[in-house]
Parts: structure tokens; C-alpha cells; sequence
């Protein structure tokens, strides 16, 4: 998802309701990587709001260049790289 732009309203709602499913079949943590510090933000308000950011972390590739370590550290560890 590292290529994506902003997503348009209509986008997000779509994002959401597969968020609540991903949630409701039983993910316990997901990592995505995306380039854009914008997208990244816009990525982790939407999980804020939908609730899935307790189990979902939005990495930028751009701020971290340890993105796929810091990836795998949040989804085998539980160690969030939100909060290193």
C-alpha cells in the first residue's frame, strides 16, 4: 500500500467497512506500510475513529527506513511503533 494517495470520502468509507470486517473475523494485529507522511496520518485517524487502531499500525516508510522490522516487531511482539 506504500504507492497509495489520499483516499477520496467515498474510499474511506469503503476502508472502514472492511476494517470492521477484518476486526469482527478475528485479526488481533496488522501492519501497514505506506510512503506518504499524509496518507500515514489520514490512515490512523480513520482507525482512530472506526476503533481498529488498537490492532492495526500505520508505518511510514519515509519517517522509518526500519519499517519492515518495526512491522513485524508490532505484529509478532505486540511492541507498538507507535509509541518507540
Amino acid at each position: 500500500m506504500r504507492a497509495l494517495q489520499l483516499l477520496s470520502d467515498e474510499s474511506t468509507a469503503i476502508m472502514q467497512e472492511g476494517q470492521r470486517i477484518y476486526r469482527a473475523a478475528g485479526m488481533q494485529r496488522s501492519a501497514v506500510i505506506l510512503e506518504s507522511m499524509l496518507v500515514t496520518l489520514q490512515f490512523k485517524n480513520i482507525a482512530k475513529k472506526t476503533g481498529i487502531y488498537a490492532w492495526e499500525r500505520y508505518i511510514s516508510a519515509t519517517a522509518n527506513p526500519a519499517w519492515e522490522q518495526a512491522a513485524l516487531d508490532w505484529i509478532v511482539n505486540g511492541l507498538d511503533p507507535d509509541k518507540r
